[in-house]
C-alpha cells in the first residue's frame, strides 16, 4: 500500500506537473476520481478540481472544461487565456456595478446600528475600486508617454 500525501488535489497537481503538463492535453475525468478518491457528481470533487484549476493557473496552465458534465478537462492553449482574463475582468466589473447598486439603494435606517459602519465601509471601497478601475485606462496612456519605465515588467 502506498502513503498518500494530503490534500489529495495537491498531490495530484504535483503528478500532473511531474508528468509534463502540455498545452492541448485532454485529461478524463476518471483519472481525477481515482486520484482524488470522490465521485464526478460529489461536492468534494468539485471543490477539488477547482482548487487543481487554481494551481495550474499559478503555473500559467488554464484547465477548461466540466468534469461532471463533459467527462474531460483540457489544459488550453496560452493564446486563449487573454480572453478568459478579459472574460474574469468583465464578471468582476459587472458583479462590483451590482453590488454598489444594491449598497446604494439600501435604506439604511433599517440596518442595526452595528451594521451601519461596515455597510459605508465596503460602499466606499467599492466606489474607490470601481473609480480606480474606470481611470485605470487613461493613466495607463499618460505614463507610457510620461514615464514608461514604471510600467516595464520586472521579472
Amino acid at each position: 500500500m502506498s502513503v498518500r500525501k494530503l490534500p489529495l488535489w495537491k498531490s495530484l497537481v504535483e503528478d500532473l506537473i511531474t508528468e509534463g503538463v502540455e498545452h492541448g492535453k485532454v485529461y478524463d475525468a476518471a483519472r481525477f476520481e481515482e486520484a482524488l478518491s470522490c465521485k464526478r457528481g460529489t461536492r468534494e470533487f468539485g471543490l477539488a478540481v477547482h482548487e487543481i484549476k487554481m494551481e495550474l493557473e499559478r503555473h500559467g496552465f488554464y484547465l477548461q472544461g466540466h468534469a461532471i458534465r463533459e467527462g474531460s478537462l483540457t489544459i488550453i492553449p496560452p493564446e486563449k487565456h487573454i480572453s478568459i482574463a478579459k472574460a474574469s475582468e468583465r464578471r468582476n466589473q459587472k458583479n462590483r456595478r451590482r453590488a454598489i447598486a444594491l449598497l446604494g439603494a439600501t435604506d439604511r435606517e433599517l440596518l442595526p446600528k452595528k451594521i451601519k459602519p461596515f455597510h459605508e465601509k465596503i460602499l466606499m471601497r467599492l466606489q474607490i475600486k470601481q473609480l480606480i478601475e474606470h481611470r485605470a485606462g487613461r493613466i495607463h496612456g499618460y505614463l507610457q508617454k510620461k514615464a514608461p519605465k514604471l510600467l516595464e515588467i520586472r521579472a
